[in-house]
This record gives C-alpha cells, sequence and structure tokens, in this order.
C-alpha cells in the first residue's frame, strides 16, 4: 500500500515539475529518494516488486510532449502495463459497480486533475468539469449530474473546486469582447463581482489580489448555487444527508485551500429560494 501511495507521489511530482518547469537534475534526486524508499517498502512485502517500481519509474521519465492522440495511446498502453503489474485485479477492482461519496464539480482546466491532487482512486469521486466550475442552474448538462450523484448515486458530499489562476475568472475582470457563447458563460461571474464590488474594492482592480479574491467567491457563488436548486432541497428535505464544500487550489503549491464560506451570505438569499414540498 505505502510503494502504491510513493507511486502516485512520484506522478504528482512529475506533472508538478512539467507545470513549473523546475530543474531536471532536481526533480530526479527527488524521484530517486521516492523510489529508493519506495523500494525498502515493497522489499517487505515482496522482492519481485521491486523490478516492478525500477520498470515505472524509467517509464516516468518519458518527459516527451503530448503533440498527437496517438502519444496519448502510448501512454495508456504504459499506464494498463504498469497498473496489471501493481495490481493484478486492478481493471477487475475499477470495473465494479460505482458508488463514490464525493461529487466534485471543477475547472476545465487542463493543468488540474481533482483525483490527481487528491491522489483518490478510479470509483471514489464523481466529476464534473466546465469553464470556471460553474454551478449553472440552466445548464442541462450539469443538472443531469447533480441530480444522477443525488438520487442514484446518493453521495454525501458536494464540492465546488475552484483554482487560482483561473481563465474564465480572468476573463470576466476584462471589457474584452470574447464571443457570444463565452460571454454568455462567464457572466454570472461578472455577477459575482457585482454582488461582492465592495468587498473587492479593498484591492486594486485586475490585481492579484483582487483575482484571488475573486476565485474565492465564485467558489462560494457556485456552492450557494446549487444549494439553491430544487434537486438538493429535495433531497435535504427528505433527510438525506449531504454537506457542501468549497475548495481553491494552489498550482504552485499543490495544495487545497478549504474555503469558510459565508452563513450570513447564504442566511441572506436562502428563504428567496426555499422550496415546500
Amino acid at each position: 500500500m505505502k510503494a502504491a501511495l510513493m507511486l502516485l507521489l512520484v506522478t504528482i511530482l512529475l506533472g508538478v515539475a512539467f507545470a513549473h518547469r523546475i530543474n531536471t537534475l532536481s526533480v530526479q534526486k527527488a524521484l530517486e529518494s521516492l523510489l529508493q524508499e519506495s523500494q525498502q517498502e515493497s522489499q517487505k512485502v515482496s522482492p519481485n516488486k521491486k523490478v516492478s517500481l525500477e520498470q515505472t519509474y524509467l517509464e516516468m521519465l518519458d518527459t516527451s510532449n503530448v503533440t498527437c492522440v496517438n502519444d496519448v495511446l502510448r501512454r495508456n498502453k504504459k499506464f494498463v502495463k504498469k497498473a496489471l503489474q501493481e495490481d493484478p485485479e486492478f481493471f477487475e477492482h475499477a470495473s465494479a459497480p460505482q458508488h463514490p461519496e464525493i461529487l466534485i464539480l471543477s475547472c476545465s482546466d487542463s493543468r488540474i486533475s481533482p483525483e490527481v491532487v487528491t491522489m483518490t482512486n478510479p470509483g471514489q469521486l464523481f466529476v464534473h468539469r466546465n469553464i470556471a466550475n460553474l454551478a449553472n442552474v440552466n445548464d442541462a448538462n450539469f443538472l443531469s449530474v447533480l441530480q444522477y450523484s443525488v438520487e442514484a448515486l446518493k453521495v454525501k458530499h458536494v464540492v465546488v473546486m475552484g483554482h487560482y489562476g483561473c481563465g474564465g475568472v480572468q476573463a470576466s475582470m476584462s471589457s474584452k469582447d470574447h464571443g457570444s457563447s463565452i460571454e454568455s458563460w462567464i457572466n454570472s461571474i461578472r455577477d459575482t463581482r457585482r454582488m461582492y464590488s465592495e468587498e473587492l474594492s479593498e484591492h486594486p482592480v485586475k490585481s492579484e489580489e483582487y483575482f484571488r479574491r475573486l476565485v474565492e467567491l465564485n467558489v462560494q457563488e457556485q456552492v450557494f448555487n446549487i444549494r439553491k436548486t430544487r434537486i438538493v432541497q429535495k433531497a435535504l428535505k427528505s433527510g438525506q444527508p449531504l454537506s457542501f464544500h468549497g475548495w481553491v487550489y494552489d498550482m504552485k503549491t499543490g495544495l487545497i485551500n478549504k474555503l469558510k464560506l459565508d452563513k450570513k451570505v447564504w442566511r441572506s438569499i436562502s428563504k428567496v429560494y426555499s422550496l415546500s414540498f
């Protein structure tokens, strides 16, 4: 188990290295250190595991860019090989019926992967992604995901996970015309800017502080949007256990910032949207 966790840490370290262009030698030393520790753990279980870990390490050192779909397919074969080496029954477990307890609404940004940054296995998270992680109450795609996860999968936690440096949020800070579809989509973030204009005025417009705070407020508003839906209200009225969370991922540190949602704001608007069943 520890060896498998070490391999996941290696994968995350590589991803961080690529995203921030960390010096290759420094990354290699860190990887070698992790490998050595994971080998020591694996030898306690089975001597044969050492070969598998060495092969996986060499495969991970493939730093070639993904430039076409064939590169992705090639890496898929490597993934299958590595997974079966580590656990011959991996895909048997992965194909079993899913019972995730967490729904995550995340951004479509290619640098963000909820499963990777939380080191979760297949079947543990039910994930929906769109630009700027918006819980748009007029989006049938999102609503179908929410309904299925709450009513069929019976998830216990709903998480909105944004990230600092979000392009969608940044676009809403500009007067530039991004085209009809994008403007229609990010219009709700502009509404958030308006609703929290007093608080945001504490920071210079377009400053890093303004940008980061708007990312956080956008996440909070999406959590509130989810709470407003008939789907969630009906589940809560029936006694179904559901909790709601707002997270912001920091790409520069790899850490998730758990937001403290403003309960006063929610109480001030909840009566307007409350439904009777």
